[in-house]
């Protein structure tokens, strides 16, 4: 955890855009809008999503 906090936190503006940007770009990623009021719903729902098929 700290590597990644370090990570984002010693990146330049540019640099920051730059990961976004690809991140965009990239079909293997999906960017989802949800309400923040959902937010802890799908994080639960993918945490048990994937405890059930890492046990497979």
């Amino acid at each position: 955890m700290k590597r990644v906090l370090e990570h984002y936190e010693s990146q330049s503006e540019y640099e920051a855009f730059a990961e976004d940007e690809a991140a965009y770009e990239d079909p293997n990623q999906t960017f989802m809008e949800i309400p923040n009021e959902l937010v802890p719903v799908v994080r639960e729902r993918i945490a048990k999503k994937t405890a059930l098929t890492s046990n497979i």
